[in-house]
């Protein structure tokens, strides 16, 4: 029995049960880190649900943690055969941290700019992050 497989096949059919009544979205966070037997589970599921407008998926990764000719990037080059949308995120400046920080604590900009500062320095400003 290749477990793989059976593995694949079970989410495939996984989906096909819950997206039958109600669209779903799945967000698969730091696939930079998964191992060689999940992403072609990824790859998988993506290429069963191709032609299904209630599935979406959001996969994320970090452009800084992958090296060329490493397994994710192999993984990534591959599965370029599907219509996926890219969108990278910039790092914020430290006016634009501010600006946040400002409208999350509801106070003065001025007021929050040593904190802004602080989480810009320790966060190089990824959105992620913050």
């Amino acid at each position: 029995v290749d477990l793989a497989a059976s593995m694949q096949f079970l989410f495939r059919k996984l989906l096909e049960v819950l997206s039958q009544h109600k669209r779903i979205a799945l967000f698969l966070d730091d696939l930079q880190f998964a191992d060689h037997a999940s992403l072609l589970l990824v790859a998988s599921m993506l290429y069963n649900t191709k032609e299904s407008s209630s599935v979406f998926f959001a996969c994320c990764y970090r452009n800084d943690d992958i090296r060329n000719g490493d397994q994710f990037s192999l993984w990534l080059s591959s599965i370029n055969v599907f219509p996926l949308e890219t969108m990278e995120l910039q790092n914020m400046s430290v006016d634009v941290v501010n600006e946040l920080v400002s409208e999350t604590l509801r106070l003065f900009p001025r007021i929050t700019h040593p904190l802004a500062s602080i989480l810009h320095c320790k966060t190089r400003g990824n959105p992620l992050f913050l």
